[in-house]
């Protein structure tokens, strides 16, 4: 039976007519079968699952390296456990592309089996706070320096804005976004504590729901 993996934002809305797919193509050169989707960024896992293409879900859509992290975990354990070593390399190149597409300054090709690639996916979120003053803090350093102390803050912001998107997810940084919309408007980017606290809520945190936890805390009026 044919099926085909979709991971788009909005629901397939395709014909199922392999046929149809391929118009451009000769007559005599299209399938003419019907095939299935499987829609991964909608399929529902639930606990205890054991079905591999439902564990790759959850790699597939998800929206920050700790979501990625526990799909790629729970799909690998699940794979040494099949014990199919073809399935698990078919499975490692969808995975490790996946990352590819959303952490392209990372060199993934290092990693030649999937084991190699959870321990490299565990190991951003260990060593990511380490990374992210190396990386993002003297960007916004760097930057201020050449701009000015204000539009530096602004620079720095920005950097971590992007670094928010990289680790928790769109959602997070449109959270984190909103947060520093309304400190400009309380003109709190340029007030020291702010931007410790900022920066502490972004390098400190482990996962996404603990991150706009620290984020909402951040108090304004006392920043």
């Amino acid at each position: 039976m044919p099926v085909g993996f979709y991971t788009g934002e909005g629901p397939w809305d395709f014909s199922l007519e392999a046929a149809e797919l391929f118009a451009d193509m000769p007559p005599k050169c299209r399938p003419h079968l019907r095939y299935e989707v499987v829609d991964l960024c909608r399929l529902e896992v639930p606990q205890g699952c054991k079905n591999v293409i439902a564990l790759l879900a959850p790699v597939m859509r998800g929206g920050s390296e700790a979501e990625v992290i526990r799909g790629a975990r729970a799909l690998y354990r699940r794979l040494v456990e099949l014990g199919d070593e073809p399935m698990e390399e078919s499975f490692f190149e969808l995975v490790r592309a996946q990352c590819e597409e959303k952490w392209p300054e990372e060199n993934w090709r290092d990693c030649a089996n999937m084991a190699q690639l959870v321990d490299a996916l565990e190991e951003r979120t260990v060593t990511w706070p380490e990374k992210w003053k190396a990386r993002y803090v003297a960007e916004g350093r760097t930057e201020g320096h050449a701009e000015g102390h204000a539009e530096g803050d602004a620079m720095h912001l920005a950097s971590l804005e992007k670094a928010v998107r990289a680790r928790f997810g769109e959602s997070a940084a449109q959270a984190f976004g909103r947060q520093l919309e309304a400190a400009h408007q309380a003109s709190a980017p340029q007030d020291p504590e702010f931007m410790d606290a900022i920066c502490q809520c972004v390098a400190l945190s482990e996962n996404t729901e603990q991150f706009l936890t620290k984020l909402r805390s951040i108090r304004l009026e006392t920043a």
